[in-house]
């Protein structure tokens, strides 16, 4: 958890550094990652506490065994988060092409030749 703070405030400076429209945006989409990332944990801490499958009764009176609503959230909430990352780092790269050159683009891992 403490690694990906810090991932996260990494990522902050690199946006700050962009022009300010996309600054705002991805200023936003980072306090919105921070947050996701926040519940991911909440719902790792309970799938494993409680297990990622649960007894329950319907109504009929028969004990069937189903996803834990944990699980299901977390594989909904991932996707999304992934795909956050994924915007605020075009983000980055889109202002790194314009301002700083290749080197920071090689650097990051984003330079395409």
């Amino acid at each position: 958890m403490a690694k990906t703070k810090k991932n996260l405030s990494e990522l902050r400076k690199a946006v700050d550094s962009c022009e300010p429209a996309k600054r705002e945006l991805g200023i936003k989409l980072l306090d919105q990652l921070e947050y996701m990332e926040d519940l991911l944990s909440e719902y790792q801490k309970k799938i494993k506490a409680e297990g990622a499958i649960i007894e329950a009764t319907n109504g009929n009176g028969f004990t069937v065994k189903t996803e834990h609503p944990a699980s299901k959230a977390y594989a909904a909430l991932i996707g999304k988060y992934n795909a956050m990352a994924k915007t605020v780092e075009d983000i980055i790269l889109d202002s790194l092409q314009k301002s700083e050159g290749d080197e920071l683009l090689e650097f990051l891992g984003g330079a395409k030749r």
